[in-house]
């Protein structure tokens, strides 16, 4: 079972409250740290998305970069458009990770209409757009795979 969390503000914080909550899973067993895996009577990784140098962040942190190089005019557009409509008190305006969500939903609705940020952040299929491939072998995407690959079954 691999778990995939935002450090938000601190991944040594993150680690520590997965380790509380999840302590019944764990069943005695350590809990994993970062990009680790664990065997006891389950086997458990924990991902923790963060940014490398301050180890605090998000996924859509570390997504909005890939979307805006991909599609900039659409982006800048997304981000005109929640500054000119979202409401002061809408979660929006209120953390950064929540408009970076909504900024990146706005920019892929254009092609991908109803569709989540998921699909959006997808690699293109067929005749469906997406990323380039060229954003799937960037440092955070190639962390992910290998921690999803050191999985012992």
């Amino acid at each position: 079972m691999a778990f995939l969390f935002d450090a938000d503000e601190s991944l040594s914080q993150r680690e520590a409250t997965f380790a509380t909550q999840y302590a019944a899973l764990l069943q005695g067993t350590a809990a994993p740290m970062h990009d680790k895996w664990v065997n006891g009577s389950h086997r458990v990784g924990l991902y923790v998305f963060h940014h490398k140098n301050d180890k605090k962040g998000t996924l859509e942190e570390l997504i909005a970069p890939l979307i805006e190089n991909e599609w900039q005019a659409r982006w800048k557009g997304a981000d005109e458009y929640l500054n000119t409509y979202a409401d002061v008190m809408d979660p929006v305006k209120r953390k950064r990770s929540e408009w970076l969500k909504a900024q990146i939903n706005v920019t892929g609705q254009f092609l991908f209409p109803g569709d989540p940020m998921s699909i959006v952040i997808s690699k293109p299929k067929g005749n469906k757009p997406g990323l380039s491939n060229t954003h799937f072998v960037g440092k955070e995407s190639q962390s992910l795979v290998a921690f999803l690959q050191r999985v012992f079954w």
